[in-house]
């Protein structure tokens, strides 16, 4: 296994969260291959088989160069004195590009494993910035191994709450579990598969690609729901279309279009012209009711049709 732990830290407790979990990654795979950098190396992205990021919280967020510019500030000013206690470890915040640059450069994940994590303040409505990386990872192709995670500082500057170096150390251990997990049930899943084309096959026919002859599941869930929408429709539309009275029925046909409905005449307005009066459509049928595509279009919006 090939792991890449890429950390963002300003005052180093996320970097130590980051060597904690890179650490519990090699305990539970003594024959991988981990590195642990920050953000401004320029370590390539791809070609490991775990991804693994990182990256304090600002603003209840991902850090930005303005963020780490007021966090340097307060460290200058309220945190010189307390620095130099002797009770205390000296701490500095680094200048660092951020997070948030390699994010926007992050090459196809191909289905790769990933994770990610953040640093923040103890306290209520403190944010985060893990869901912003967990988000860009599966956006870009990556599956997450596990939930983002997120470990306590319990001030600007730290340190790190008690506990939480062996709670990272053991995050970076159920990782590379769960990634071993996976490939060993991949690993049983094609032998299982190559076996039962091995034994079904008949004699001299040509090896079967799995690729082609494997189909989609049926997703019965949503052939019930569809259903469900198309005949409520048609039972809402026929009794919509009988009450000549009745209130106008709404439906978007497209960006700022709409089907109106009152009384069985059936109006259109298309979505360039929002300004326009509806034009009335009319009916086909010589019961002088408004066609059962109007009726239906009439009562039910599209979207619930298409999900």
């Amino acid at each position: 296994m090939r792991a890449l732990v890429l950390y963002e830290s300003l005052f180093g407790n996320t970097a130590v969260v980051a060597e904690a979990v890179a650490d519990g990654l090699r305990a539970a795979s003594p024959d991988a291959v981990v590195d642990c950098r920050r953000v401004d190396d320029e370590a390539p992205l791809s070609g490991h088989d775990l991804l693994v990021l990182g990256a304090p919280t600002h603003f209840w967020g991902l850090t930005g160069a303005l963020s780490r510019t007021m966090e340097s500030q307060y460290e200058r000013r309220f945190m010189s004195g307390v620095a130099t206690a002797p009770e205390l470890p000296e701490r500095h915040a680094e200048a660092t590009a951020g997070i948030r640059a390699r994010l926007a450069a992050l090459p196809a994940g191909g289905g790769r494993a990933a994770a990610a994590f953040d640093t923040c303040m103890t306290g209520p409505l403190t944010g985060g910035a893990r869901a912003a990386i967990a988000r860009k990872l599966e956006r870009s192709g990556y599956r997450l191994l596990a939930a983002p995670e997120t470990f306590l500082v319990e001030a600007v500057a730290g340190p790190l709450r008690a506990g939480e170096v062996d709670r990272a150390r053991d995050w970076g251990t159920a990782l590379a579990h769960a990634l071993d997990r996976e490939n060993t049930q991949n690993r049983r899943n094609t032998m299982e598969r190559h076996d039962t084309e091995l034994f079904t096959a008949p004699i001299g026919a040509p090896p079967v690609d799995s690729s082609r002859s494997s189909s989609a599941p049926l997703d019965v869930n949503a052939i019930i729901m569809t259903t469900e929408f198309v005949v409520g429709a048609v039972l809402v539309a026929r009794y919509l279309s009988r009450r000549p009275g009745s209130s106008k029925a709404l439906v978007t046909m497209g960006p700022g279009g709409w089907v109106s409905m009152k009384g069985g005449t059936v109006a259109v307005r298309r979505g360039s012209r929002w300004w326009a009066r509806p034009t009335p459509i009319r009916p086909v049928s010589t019961g002088g009711r408004a066609p059962m595509w109007a009726r239906v279009l009439s009562a039910v919006p599209l979207q619930a049709l298409m999900r």
